[in-house]
């Protein structure tokens, strides 16, 4: 239930699994050199995968989220401290939140696949999460809290967004995706 620092960079091409607590990456590959296949990558069960110290991972990563911190209550993925980028592909095995506490965290150069779940955004005031990712699926994507979600992205997920509290800027023609409603 405590926090796992990751300070280094690491060169293991095994899994990652993370089932309690934080496990906080303030590097670039952090994580190993998995590419995120059942073999390799990162799990995040009931548990966050937490970013600080302004970085920008530029790894071949994939990471499957499950769920939100039980111990915590944050999201599967967030942001601590600082200006963060991930550049790797994020996977939704059941509905999922990732979000920013403190500083901005942006996700960009690979996918979001939620599946036919819904990928809850949260952040705190005056924090910020923008998506470049494409986001595919039948599930939906909903907002809260007083921050700004960027989606700056074309997006294919069909299911409906909504928006409580905060800013929804959108950036480009398909950024809600293709459903058929958006609650804001």
């Amino acid at each position: 239930a405590g926090t796992l620092f990751l300070r280094g960079t690491n060169t293991y091409a095994g899994v990652t699994t993370n089932f309690g607590g934080i496990l906080m990456v303030t590097t670039n590959f952090a994580l190993g050199t998995g590419t995120g296949l059942l073999a390799n990558g990162t799990v995040i069960t009931n548990s966050t995968l937490g970013f600080s110290n302004n970085v920008i991972y530029t790894a071949n990563e994939r990471v499957t989220i499950s769920g939100t911190n039980s111990v915590t209550g944050d999201g599967a993925i967030m942001n601590y401290g600082g200006d963060n980028t991930f550049r790797g592909g994020i996977a939704l095995s059941q509905n999922s939140t990732i979000g920013s506490l403190l500083g901005n965290l942006n996700l960009e150069g690979g996918f979001i696949s939620n599946g036919a779940f819904r990928l809850t955004v949260t952040n705190a005031p005056g924090t910020s999460v923008s998506i470049t990712n494409l986001i595919s699926g039948t599930g939906g994507l909903t907002h809260r809290g007083a921050g700004t979600l960027f989606l700056r992205g074309t997006n294919t997920y069909a299911g409906v967004t909504t928006n409580f509290g905060g800013i929804l800027m959108v950036s480009t023609n398909f950024a809600l995706g293709t459903g058929t409603g958006t609650l804001l």
